[in-house]
């Protein structure tokens, strides 16, 4: 059976969980809702009600934090990403 690539590539175990968070742009007025739908101590996944576009890097807001975030992938309302702050970063 195969894997999916993003779950090939995880050092960190995810859990799922479903968490409001916004996405907030380097010049910071650039504002996006999101959920987190899973996370790790490095990365998660984050679901988006439409199909917007991310930066390649961002601030997410959630659970009072605020991790700067690299997109590592995007397909329609879900993406990856790896958060900077952590240990492998």
């Amino acid at each position: 059976m195969a894997m999916s690539t993003h779950e090939d590539r995880r050092r960190h175990a995810r859990h799922a969980t479903r968490i409001e968070a916004t996405a907030v742009a380097s010049d910071g007025l650039s504002r996006l809702p999101l959920h987190l739908v899973n996370r790790s101590r490095s990365g998660a996944m984050l679901e988006m009600a439409h199909a917007n576009i991310l930066p390649e890097q961002f601030v997410l807001l959630f659970d009072h934090r605020a991790e700067p975030c690299q997109l590592v992938w995007q397909h329609g309302t879900l993406a990856g990403v790896h958060f900077l702050d952590s240990p492998e970063a």
